[in-house]
């Protein structure tokens, strides 16, 4: 089977294209917890202080949720450094299926936490974040499935 060298540089723009939304996204994703998550009160909480309060308040102030609500947006950060460490177990960098399903799960919790509590940047920089990885995903699957396995 002979493949066109044109071919291949168009699947390696596609793989390069994907693995950089995999990175950018995972680094907006991170980098969202140093954003404004929340207003109360005039005062401005970042996403890593308002995990803080809710583990330190959950449960004891009526109002404030479990404890372990604030345990649990401690998995944003991690999924996105989950994410650049599986785009770069291979050489050269690649987005997987794994990026799929980890853009898909960020984008919708935080477009759900957006939904009850409005946009402010921390939400939006992760919420962009999270498409771009689903997105490099995608793309990165696409210049996979295409390339076959006489490429790899």
């Amino acid at each position: 089977m002979k493949i066109d060298s044109g071919e291949i540089r168009i699947r390696d723009k596609q793989r390069t294209a994907g693995a950089v939304a995999v990175g950018l996204g995972a680094v907006l994703v991170a980098v969202s917890g140093f954003a404004v998550w929340v207003e109360v009160f005039g005062s401005e909480l970042t996403g890593f202080r308002l995990a803080e309060l809710i583990g330190d308040f959950g449960g004891d102030v009526e109002g404030v949720p479990p404890a372990w609500v604030g345990a649990v947006w401690y998995l944003l950060p991690l999924s996105a450094g989950g994410c650049w460490l599986a785009l770069f177990r291979h050489k050269p960098p690649t987005a997987s299926s794994a990026h799929i399903w980890a853009g898909t799960a960020i984008t919708l919790a935080v477009g759900l936490y957006m939904a009850s509590q409005g946009p402010q940047p921390g939400p939006v920089l992760a919420l962009v974040g999270g498409l771009l990885i689903g997105t490099g995903g995608i793309v990165g699957q696409r210049s996979r499935a295409a390339s076959g396995p006489t490429d790899r």
